[in-house]
């Protein structure tokens, strides 16, 4: 809306619901597809309210765009990304939500806290450190949770509600440009010259049916760049498009030569700048005709186009190929369509290779493993008894995202029972057995999720698929069965009766309403009369969230009853896993005495590498982190002070007394280094000392989350010795290798500095050797490198 030459942007009625909510003193729950506005909630509510905020972020990058477009706007904002601190002590600060975790964990967190892109709570690397920013979060910091590609929001919502948070979902379905899927053999034929390859035949063809600019997410690096460069020599290209000299400077000749010819490829090799001030910044102001992105950064692509292609599902990552989930695929799509600028986005389809009826949200559930660091940290601060110390650490694991708690074996390493403590069942070596889907006896796992149509029931004495027995369904007590297509069944639900005036609501859809009433605008079914039209219209969004995942077939009536029929196969239901990864919905069970088996060696799991079915106290104790007291020793308490395994290399390091502290801090870069550099030429004459302590130290123990074969997962040798030349004043260009660009090395200094700045930040301990590696991190933080003295950050 636009008066006396002023703009104004008019909230939608969702977005102004969920700023009221906010206002209440609420949390909030936004769930919204990838362009609508979610953004715009937060900026609304900070600039009638101001206050205190927290603008949590995935990237880097993410936080570097919200942070120079908010300082733009006059607004007083702070940073913080590990690498990069400026103005902490703003009103606003935008950070990546790990820089903010030693805030929440001692109570420091003020005013509203902001998780951008919460769907990261299921990711196996960073979901622990998610669950645990929300579960720790103080009672009086409001929580604003956004995402559009979660399919079970509302047990978030109930997730917050169960941990004492009054926390309200907010839902807009529709994105603001829709979404066309085209086959690419429905394109018209190109009428251009000279355009032979396959990819430039695809993207002219895009060209001539007007749905450039096009975005294009390719499996790999050099993909990725011979994409681009076949797009720039085979492409007809009228108006060049002309680049300031410092722009040209900076982006180096291969980059500004395709530039030129509006085409840019995109991935992590590029530094920042190159990234994000130059490929971002002229893709978001629609100066370039195609993109090529690597599909492993499309979670950190920051602008949108016309189209998008996805060639290849399968993506490179330091564990082997893997393949895109459902919802990385929707958040890719989702790029599709510029708000304001398109009508509508395209999703092009190649034979045989992902298309958006793939594409959907991901349903949420806990993390593969907890956040151990965490748990230890609240230990450490409980008490001075075993009792103590267990009951903090299993108070904070009821407020985790799971209706049952993890076990943390605390009996197996700590005699808890003179002090009350938990119960010693397990010590006298009970267990409940179930039966699996293939007739063995095993150990019962805690329940988890499954869709119904991958749960089995057992009817009969055999186990059957839930969606195709009539006494499975009935065992939900959402309904009675009726019968679907293809011998399945799903449930039928009574909604009302006939009643003078309309139609009066029965006792189903009332505990229906009940649940689900507070997610759906206006709650237009709690009348006590109902029209049908107002039954038939509104009952499928009270079903979507009662049951997540189930689709209403019907709503049907006749002369005395309204009734409704769903299709269950797609909702999820708890059920029990077995070692064949299959549900079982209500297996027969049994109680078992092992207690003869119990051997703490193979239960830490450092026999034959498999630490994943160990107890986490028992893994602890293993590797020193606590004594027999569940006290946290030394080692341990430097191991909370991180987020992942980097603690157990830094205390290994200490530990070892010749290690001088220098040689540590500069070492510390190969703990984030990855796999680049273990791969590249330099590793064959890179140090291995820090590696080869932690090894020792760890057992050569392989544990999820925290060790690959005694060393952190995420480990690139090399990363050391670059910094070192770095500091000296030796150019990045001269270090790069085949194997290894530019951003790479931009990206290991990045995270040595972060990790460098954890450390110096951390608290301190009564050991010289630690002080002294803070103070020798702290020293390297404020002396500037020669490369930088010489050249400038942006020419890095």
């Amino acid at each position: 809306m636009e008066e006396f030459g002023q703009t104004f942007r008019v909230p939608d009625s969702w977005q102004a619901e969920a700023v009221a909510h906010l206002k209440a003193g609420r949390d909030v729950v936004l769930h919204a597809p990838t362009g609508t506005g979610k953004t715009f909630v937060f900026e609304l509510f900070f600039s009638q309210c101001g206050g205190l905020a927290t603008y949590t972020v995935p990237t880097r990058a993410l936080a570097n765009d919200k942070y120079a477009q908010w300082l733009s706007e006059g607004w007083r904002v702070g940073i913080s990304t590990g690498d990069r601190l400026e103005n902490p002590d703003a009103p606003l600060l935008v950070a990546t939500l790990e820089t903010q975790r030693e805030r929440i964990l001692s109570g420091a967190a003020r005013g509203l806290f902001v998780i951008d892109e919460y769907q990261l709570l299921g990711d196996f690397s960073r979901g622990a450190a998610y669950e645990t920013a929300i579960a720790a979060l103080p009672a009086d910091c409001r929580l604003l949770m956004m995402s559009g590609s979660v399919e079970n929001s509302s047990e978030v919502a109930e997730w917050l509600r169960r941990i004492g948070r009054d926390a309200r979902l907010v839902c807009c379905l529709e994105r603001a440009v829709p979404i066309d899927e085209v086959c690419a053999a429905a394109l018209p034929e190109i009428s251009a010259r000279g355009v032979r390859g396959f990819w430039p035949a695809i993207v002219q063809r895009a060209v001539e049916a007007d749905m450039c600019p096009l975005l294009i997410f390719a499996p790999k690096r050099r993909d990725a760049e011979a994409i681009a460069h076949s797009l720039a020599s085979e492409l007809p290209c009228r108006d060049f498009l002309k680049l300031p000299r410092e722009i040209e400077s900076a982006a180096g000749g291969a980059l500004a030569r395709l530039l030129r010819r509006k085409i840019a490829f995109h991935h992590s090799g590029l530094t920042a700048f190159r990234r994000a001030g130059i490929v971002e910044k002229y893709a978001r102001e629609g100066a370039l005709k195609a993109v090529v992105a690597t599909t492993g950064l499309g979670a950190g692509v920051n602008f949108s186009m016309r189209s998008v292609i996805i060639a290849d599902r399968e993506y490179e990552t330091p564990d082997g190929p893997k393949l895109l989930r459902p919802d990385e695929l929707l958040q890719m799509y989702g790029r599709a369509g510029r708000r304001g600028k398109d009508a509508v986005g395209y999703a092009i389809s190649l034979p045989g290779k992902p298309s958006l009826s793939q594409a959907r949200p991901i349903f949420l559930e806990r993390p593969a493993f907890e956040d151990w660091p965490a748990i230890l940290r609240i230990m450490d601060s409980a008490g001075d008894s075993p009792r103590e110390r267990a009951a903090a650490a299993a108070a904070f694991c009821r407020r985790l995202f799971s209706k049952t708690p993890p076990n943390l074996g605390f009996e197996a390493v700590a005699d808890l029972r003179d002090s009350g403590g938990v119960s010693s069942g397990a010590m006298r070596g009970g267990r409940v057995e179930i039966l699996n889907s293939r007739g063995l006896w095993e150990r019962r796992k805690p329940q988890r999720a499954f869709r119904v149509s991958e749960t089995l029931f057992r009817s009969g004495g055999r186990w059957v698929r839930f969606d195709m027995c009539a006494e499975a369904v009935k065992a939900l007590k959402r309904g009675a069965a009726c019968a679907l297509a293809g011998g399945r069944y799903g449930v039928a639900i009574e909604l009302a009766k006939a009643a003078r005036g309309g139609w009066a609501p029965t006792r189903a859809l009332s505990k229906i309403v009940r649940a689900a009433g507070a997610e759906v605008p206006g709650n237009p079914l709690s009348r006590k009369l109902l029209t049908l039209k107002n039954i038939r219209r509104n009952f499928p969004k009270y079903a979507k969230i009662s049951l997540p995942g189930a689709v209403c077939l019907e709503v049907s009536s006749d002369e005395s009853r309204v009734r409704a029929r769903l299709d269950i196969s797609g909702a999820m239901v708890g059920a029990f896993p077995d070692s064949f990864g299959r549900g079982l919905f209500n297996p027969p069970s049994r109680s078992a005495d092992v207690s003869g088996e119990w051997d703490f060696k193979r239960l830490a799991g450092f026999e034959g590498g498999a630490g994943s079915r160990a107890l986490p106290a028992a893994v602890w104790r293993r590797l020193g982190l606590i004594d027999g007291r569940l006290a946290v020793t030394r080692r341990g308490k430097i191991f909370s002070f991180f987020s992942k395994g980097e603690g157990l290399a830094v205390a290994a390091a200490l530990e070892d007394s010749s290690y001088d502290v220098a040689d540590i801090a500069f070492d510390l870069a190969n703990l984030r280094a990855g796999r680049r550099f273990s791969m590249s030429e330099i590793k064959s004459g890179a140090s291995s000392r820090m590696a080869d302590a932690c090894r020792i130290a760890c057992l050569g123990a392989t544990v999820p989350g925290y060790l690959r074969a005694g060393v952190p997962p995420e480990f690139g040798a090399g990363a050391s010795e670059i910094m070192r030349e770095l500091r000296a004043g030796v150019s990045a260009q001269s270090l790069e290798t085949p194997s290894l660009g530019r951003g790479d090395i931009e990206r290991a200094r990045l995270e040595w500095e972060s990790l460098m700045r954890r450390v110096s930040a951390a608290p301190d301990l009564d050991w010289d050797r630690w002080l002294g590696l803070k103070r020798e991190c702290a020293r390297l933080l404020s002396a500037p490198s020669g490369a930088s003295k010489n050249r400038g950050l942006r020419a890095f």
